[in-house]
């Protein structure tokens, strides 16, 4: 584990970014450092983003993902772990900065940690008050087992929600303290509408979680005695629980409505997001099946 890759699906943001990626290479300190752009063929800024990539050659290491535009966030994220040879990898945003001094260093240092390189790193805390991190330190390990870097089902949220789901149930989600700027828009949330819907398929999905962090627990490469494999099986049960319990508050419509109001932005119920919505339905009916 030695090379670390920020990637930051972005689209229409070349103003912002110039300033996010230029201050997370100036407390970045390893000259493998990589910031990955994910970039969609049809964005209106392309032709101002790409100069702006071209403008940070000497000054670390910052290259464009462009592709066509899939009806998921994850699929973007995930596009860019495909074509970036790179150990570990961090789900950024284009308002995301890491304040905190060799930031890549710390988060290597604790990686090496894991005896068997399979896990993720919790960076800092979010915004407001929550069970997750502010952002993670993924390995390319734990990302070849789950079958991607961020789960390319929701149109939004429950990315970062679905790999601490999975990192908790294997006991390989580390806490290191480092400060992050979210910005002024983090509270914006591009695309979010149906929020009840989206919620109970999050919950839906929990067994496929379960099943991948069983898989994981029982390879033999997962390095840990036999004692420690057995106590993190026998707390799944009660783990997937307690997980059902923390989101159902997005499953109230009360509640979901107050959310909605706070966060929604951009949401049109356009073709990305039906067939999206259609896939989950499918998914859904798979998993009752199986």
């Amino acid at each position: 584990m030695n090379s670390i890759a920020m990637v930051i699906a972005t689209r229409g943001n070349s103003q912002k970014l110039a300033r996010t990626i230029t201050e997370n290479l100036k407390t970045a300190i390893l000259p493998s450092t990589t910031i990955v752009l994910g970039l969609d063929d049809d964005d209106p800024g392309l032709g101002e983003t790409l100069p702006l990539v071209e403008s940070f050659s000497g000054r670390g290491t910052v290259r464009a993902v462009v592709g066509p535009r899939p009806d998921s966030i994850g699929g973007v994220y995930n596009r860019c772990v495909e074509q970036t040879p790179a150990d570990i990898f961090i789900p950024g945003a284009d308002d995301l900065i890491f304040r905190t001094q060799a930031w890549d260093t710390r988060i290597l240092k604790e990686i090496r940690k894991l005896p068997d390189a399979i896990g993720a790193i919790g960076c800092g805390d979010m915004p407001v008050a929550s069970a997750l991190p502010g952002t993670y330190a993924v390995t390319r390990p734990l990302i070849d087992r789950m079958g991607f870097f961020l789960q390319p089902y929701t149109p939004y949220w429950w990315m970062d929600t679905w790999l601490f789901e999975i990192a908790v149930m294997i006991g390989r989600l580390l806490p290191l303290k480092l400060e992050i700027d979210f910005g002024d828009n983090w509270a914006h949330t591009r695309g979010m509408r149906d929020l009840t819907y989206w919620a109970a398929f999050f919950d839906d999905m929990r067994p496929r979680r379960r099943a991948v962090a069983e898989q994981i627990l029982r390879d033999p490469a997962f390095k840990a005695t036999d004692e420690q494999k057995a106590r993190h099986l026998e707390r799944l049960d009660r783990l997937c629980e307690q997980f059902r319990l923390s989101n159902s508050c997005l499953r109230d419509p009360a509640y979901a409505a107050r959310i909605a109001e706070t966060f929604a932005h951009n949401a049109p119920e356009d073709e990305r997001y039906l067939r999206i919505k259609a896939r989950s339905l499918a998914l859904v009916q798979q998993s009752l099946q199986g």
